[in-house]
C-alpha cells in the first residue's frame, strides 16, 4: 500500500497543472449544489428522496434533474482525465498519447452512463427503503454500499477498455480478488475527509463563509484527484509486471 502512496504522491505532483485543470470540473459541479441545496441532505450529498415525490413541482424536478445531468458529465470528464493521466504514464509502452487522447470523448460517455445507472439505482433503492420506513441512517448505508461495490469502475472502463456494464462486472471481480483495495481506498479517503472537516472547524472560528470555499477547493483539487489518483494505482495492482 505504501508504494501506491508514494506513485500516488509522485503522480499528483508531478502532473499538478493537468490536475488542477480537471479538478476545476468537480469544483464546478460543487458550486451548482446550492442550487438544488433545498433537496439533499446536507453532509451525506444523497437525495432526499421522499422530495421527489412530496414537495416537488415539476419545475423542481426539472432543475434537479437538469443540475444532476451536467454534474454527472463533469465528473465523467474529471474521471476520464485523471485515470487517462495515469494510464498514459505506466502503460507508455503500450499505450500511445495519441490513442489515449481518441478513446477520451468513449471514456467519457462509458463513464457517465455507469454514473447515471449507480445514480439511479441509488434512487431506487433509497426511495424503496423511505417507503418502507428505513431508518435515514441504514438508506445511507445502502446508498454507500452499492457505490463502493463499483468504485473501480471507471478505471475498468479505462484502462480495460470495457464497456459500461462489463467494467461493472469486473469492477466486483477486482473487489473480491484485491479486497484490500477497497479497504486503502476507504481508509485514505476517511483519513483525508477527517482533516478537511477538521481544517474547516479551525478555520470557522475566524471566517464567516470563507472557509467554506476554502473547503469546496481543497475537495476540487487535493482530495478528489488524489483519491482518483490513488483508485488508478491501486486498480493497477492487478499488474505486478506493469512496468510500476
Amino acid at each position: 500500500m505504501y508504494r501506491e502512496i508514494r506513485k500516488t504522491t509522485e503522480k499528483y505532483t508531478k502532473n499538478l497543472d493537468i490536475v488542477t485543470l480537471f479538478g476545476t470540473f468537480i469544483l464546478l459541479t460543487l458550486l451548482l449544489m446550492p442550487i438544488v441545496s433545498s433537496f439533499t441532505s446536507v453532509g451525506t450529498g444523497f437525495i432526499r428522496f421522499t422530495s421527489i415525490y412530496a414537495d416537488m413541482t415539476l419545475a423542481e424536478l426539472l432543475l434537479l434533474f437538469s443540475v444532476s445531468i451536467i454534474s454527472i458529465a463533469l465528473i465523467s470528464i474529471f474521471l476520464s482525465g485523471l485515470i487517462s493521466i495515469v494510464k498514459l504514464q505506466e502503460t507508455l509502452d503500450h499505450v500511445t498519447y495519441s490513442k489515449v487522447m481518441s478513446t477520451f470523448k468513449k471514456y467519457v460517455t462509458k463513464i457517465f452512463l455507469y454514473l447515471t445507472i449507480v445514480t439511479a439505482l441509488s434512487i431506487a433503492v433509497g426511495t424503496t427503503m423511505t417507503y418502507l420506513n428505513a431508518p435515514a441512517d441504514l438508506i445511507h448505508i445502502a446508498i454507500l454500499i452499492i457505490w463502493l461495490l463499483f468504485i473501480f469502475t471507471p478505471q475498468v472502463a479505462v484502462i480495460e477498455n470495457f464497456g459500461v456494464l462489463g467494467s461493472m462486472k469486473d469492477a466486483l471481480k477486482f473487489i473480491r480478488m484485491y479486497p484490500i483495495a477497497l479497504v486503502g481506498y476507504i481508509g485514505l479517503g476517511v483519513i483525508m475527509m477527517v482533516i478537511l472537516v477538521f481544517l474547516e472547524a479551525l478555520l470557522g472560528q475566524y471566517f464567516i463563509w470563507e472557509h467554506k470555499l476554502v473547503s469546496l477547493i481543497l475537495v476540487s483539487l487535493i482530495v478528489l484527484p488524489i483519491l482518483q489518483i490513488f483508485a488508478t494505482e491501486l486498480y493497477l495492482k492487478r499488474y505486478p509486471l506493469s512496468g510500476l
